[in-house]
């Protein structure tokens, strides 16, 4: 019988040979967008500071990809002070009503944002956004920093992470490969480590590498009661791979390591990202540059045309070289190769524009080549239309990725003495509401109807009160948050109502005293006097 090592080691291996047969076109996309990341076998073993564009002579593609991970990162979750691209909200009308419940979420949502401000939790996210984008997968892990007790994230390249889905199609189980010099794996593990690591420790070989894995899957047999590793939800084993031992075993309530795919395709583990539709287009692209570059080649330095044994020596052709021919021979001349380059450099800016538009570079610069716009109306509506492509995506992102880190990241706050986040109000649930530059363009639609129907029937105002079918107030307050005003500045409804009221006080009080100066001009003009004791008098 198997030992549960052997059990854990099995499955870690299907995952990797379920792995391999993607490879081949993850090294082949990272080799044209993402040089420094593109081997999967062994990206654990890369040679360090390699450059690794020799054999890539279009830059097209990175450059694209890298502005289309700007793009959605700012546009996603914008980077700042006082800047929240997520809200926690109450699920039920009730909760939302509930003073003690919206002001622990308010808390909740401040702090949260807070610590990933002063976390390394914007460098971590870009590049588990760009291995989105460039491989359709990314790998980000949470966890709390031992020493400022602060949350910790941190990205983990494509071609390490290995994964298992449930029944359900979430990724429950995660293999992490890892290669352990001697020196590491005994700081880490100490004496747990095998006796082969012990040996070169004490030779001294602290440079000699281990593999090792750390493998996080759903527990089997959770005990509720304890308060230990038995008792959560998750266990988490690191084994050496050689040995087949276990130096650290321990648990976690939730899966550490969260997994992105931008579009996933049906029956597949792996996402995808815009260059596995691309690629084609990448190496057609890359191909036209190595034309062009022998072309120009070929017509700055065109071959010779000479006839035979009329040249003395070896032909030199270099800058101010001087080349003798035969007397009575023809003098050579250069053979005419058609080289035709702007021809063929128009043929290669169409082809780098189709790339570009393929990681939708046009979205996130919406207004660039377009002209004679009439509004800032116009414009908000033009690049909200345009946003709303990436939006399915995005969508899918925000399930998988975006709500279990929200959740999870103030889970392990709220546990860190860290941040003083007050005990959370018993029996109810929130949701997880974004409130990014994307996710406003997404909703940015429903306010450009509201602007829309009021500029076509307002007009009409004078011949039938139309406005009434309008509730002004939830128009406007939805306006402002699908344009993204800080809720800061919008007052409460209720202070709204009672600056009306006052508001109305102060018109009735106006028109009283209006109606009474005219009621006192209209005794005074009739009887010459007016009566001292009377109620007009204190109008004259």
């Amino acid at each position: 019988m198997s030992t549960k090592e052997e059990q854990v080691l099995d499955r870690y291996e299907a995952a990797k040979k379920l792995r391999d047969e993607s490879n081949s076109v993850l090294e082949e996309l990272g080799r044209y967008v993402w040089p420094n990341s593109r081997d999967m076998h062994q990206a654990i073993n890369q040679p360090p500071g390699q450059v690794r564009t020799l054999d890539v002579l279009d830059s097209t593609a990175r450059t694209a990809a890298h502005r289309m991970t700007a793009g959605l990162f700012s546009f996603i979750m914008p980077a700042g002070q006082n800047l929240t691209w997520f809200e926690y909200e109450a699920q039920s009308a009730e909760d939302r009503e509930d003073d003690v419940i919206r002001q622990w979420l308010s808390t909740a949502t401040d702090a949260v944002h807070s610590e990933l401000l002063r976390s390394n939790f914007q460098r971590a996210m870009f590049m588990t956004l760009k291995s989105m984008v460039v491989f359709g997968t990314g790998c980000i892990a949470l966890t709390k920093n031992k020493k400022t007790k602060g949350l910790q994230y941190r990205n983990y390249h494509l071609g390490d992470i290995f994964f298992e889905e449930n029944d359900e199609g979430e990724i429950d189980v995660v293999f992490r490969r890892i290669r352990y010099t001697v020196r590491q794996a005994v700081k880490k593990f100490g004496d747990n480590v095998s006796d082969k690591i012990k040996k070169e420790f004490k030779a001294k070989k602290f440079n000699n590498k281990h593999e090792f894995v750390h493998a996080v899957f759903p527990r089997d047999d959770v005990d509720p009661k304890k308060v230990d590793a038995a008792g959560m939800s998750f266990e988490s084993m690191y084994i050496e791979v050689e040995s087949k031992k276990t130096v650290e075993e321990g648990g976690f309530r939730r899966q550490v390591y969260l997994i992105g795919r931008l579009e996933l395709a049906p029956n597949e583990l792996l996402g995808r990202g815009p260059g596995h539709d691309l690629l084609p287009e990448i190496r057609m692209l890359n191909d036209m540059r190595a034309t062009y570059i022998e072309g120009a080649e070929s017509a700055h330095t065109p071959p010779l045309l000479a006839e035979d044994d009329s040249i003395v020596g070896q032909p030199v052709t270099g800058p101010g070289a001087v080349l003798y021919y035969r007397q009575g021979s023809p003098i050579p001349v250069p053979l005419n190769v058609g080289f035709n380059a702007a021809g063929l450099g128009l043929d290669i800016e169409k082809q780098r524009l189709i790339v570009k538009d393929g990681y939708f570079n046009d979205l996130f610069d919406a207004l660039e080549n377009i002209r004679n716009i009439s509004s800032a109306t116009e414009a908000e509506i033009r690049q909200a239309g345009k946003l709303v492509v990436v939006a399915p995506m995005v969508t899918g992102l925000q399930q998988e990725l975006f709500d279990p880190l929200a959740v999870q990241s103030l889970q392990l706050l709220s546990a860190s003495k860290k941040e003083s986040i007050p005990k959370a109000p018993d029996d109810f649930e929130f949701d997880i509401v974004y409130q990014g530059r994307l996710a406003k363009a997404m909703s940015q639609l429903q306010s450009n109807a509201i602007e829309l129907w009021l500029g076509k029937w307002t007009a009409l105002e004078e011949i039938w009160p139309v406005s009434d079918n309008i509730d002004m107030d939830e128009a406007a307050r939805l306006t402002a948050n699908n344009s993204g005003v800080p809720g800061q500045v919008m007052r409460p409804e209720e202070d709204v109502a009672l600056m009306r009221e006052e508001r109305k006080k102060v018109q009735d009080a106006a028109q009283q005293a209006e109606i009474g100066a005219t009621a006192a001009k209209a005794i005074k003009d009739v009887s010459g006097a007016i009566d001292e004791t009377s109620v007009a008098a204190q109008f004259v």
